[in-house]
């Protein structure tokens, strides 16, 4: 997930700001939101598997929280 974050939604947002190509920005924005759902779901995997409880703490309530913003920007993307 922060590799998501921090690479390709960085990119995806640089490629915007330096005028780059909309080509450029959608690829690093898409490939960004799948490392980042496929890091939720291992993530989510993991607990469930350990027999943990999901979203009790204040780093995973911000992640879920972050991912939501993701899917609700995907959701209503004006590009695609």
């Amino acid at each position: 997930m922060a590799f998501g974050f921090m690479v390709f939604m960085t990119g995806g947002l640089l490629s915007v700001v330096n005028k780059k190509s909309q080509l450029m920005h959608v690829s690093f924005q898409l490939i960004g939101s799948i490392c980042i759902l496929i890091g939720l779901l291992v993530v989510v995997l993991a607990k469930s598997y350990a027999g943990e409880s999901h979203f009790n703490s204040t780093h995973s309530v911000i992640g879920l929280t972050a991912v939501l913003g993701l899917v609700y920007q995907i959701i209503n993307n004006q590009h695609l």
